[in-house]
């Protein structure tokens, strides 16, 4: 049983439901208010929903559903990841029989690398005006 289910933050949507902590007691179904003590608990086979005695009447229990789902924008990170992942997974397939792939692949890498680096330097505030390859890193 969930205990409680809280809106978490833009990347998943949480909707209805309520927390509810029933006590129920198993020794006997009791029926009228008279025998029943506030807080108990049971099952009503008319309206076939939980009900709880509040200590003057029996009171149905809320029977909405909570729904728990990804935010459009969660789902559409995960697809544009799947895509990526699928498009990489067969590079990596075709480069293990073809070697200009592969050699595609590799540079790629070292392209990725030297990039990384270079935006590293500009972000940490290098004084440098050149980076190794004789690229301004000025702003435009």
């Amino acid at each position: 049983m969930i205990k409680s289910i809280t809106q978490g933050d833009e990347w998943v949507n949480i909707s209805g439901g309520q927390s509810v902590m029933p006590y129920i007691r198993l020794s006997n179904n009791i029926n009228s208010a008279s025998q029943a003590f506030a807080g108990q608990t049971r099952w009503s086979t008319n309206s076939q929903c939980l009900e709880i005695f509040d200590g003057t009447s029996w009171i149905t229990c809320n029977t909405t559903n909570a729904t728990v789902g990804v935010s459009q924008r969660t789902a559409a990170i995960l697809h544009w990841a799947e895509k990526k992942m699928i498009a990489e997974r067969e590079a990596y397939d075709l480069a293990k029989e073809y070697p200009g792939v592969k050699h595609a692949i590799d540079n790629v890498k070292q392209a990725q690398e030297k990039l990384d680096l270079i935006t590293t330097l500009i972000k940490s505030g290098s004084n440098n005006d050149n980076d190794d390859y004789g690229v301004a890193m000025s702003a435009p």
